[in-house]
């Protein structure tokens, strides 16, 4: 019994940490269409904003290979206009929601 509840327990990490940051595009692979500028990318090691247009197209990595930046994360929203998510609230709440669980608020 004590063998099936450390095998649960440890199964537990092993499956959060597959989901890694989907969970901030609602366990998808994009928050809005991939093709859609701006969207959210979220992996399971990286999440970013891709913004621009799609002839050029930029990202904004808040967090990449398993490190988190808050200062990015700040930088765009702080700036709104410049990154166009302001456009698709859905993205906006999802990079806050990040932020809080992420403490990069001061």
């Amino acid at each position: 019994m004590k063998f099936t509840i450390l095998a649960l327990f440890l199964m537990s990490f092993i499956l959060v940490d597959a989901v890694g940051y989907k969970k901030y595009c609602k366990n998808k692979k994009y928050l809005v269409n991939g093709k859609d500028i701006p969207h959210l990318h979220c992996e399971k090691d990286a999440f970013m904003l891709t913004w621009g247009s799609k002839k050029n197209k930029r990202h904004a990595y808040f967090v990449q290979s398993n490190v988190v930046r808050c200062n990015k994360l700040n930088e765009v929203l702080n700036d709104p206009g410049r990154y166009r998510f302001n456009k698709v609230p859905a993205i906006e709440e999802a990079m806050i929601r990040f932020g809080v669980d992420e403490e990069c608020f001061d």
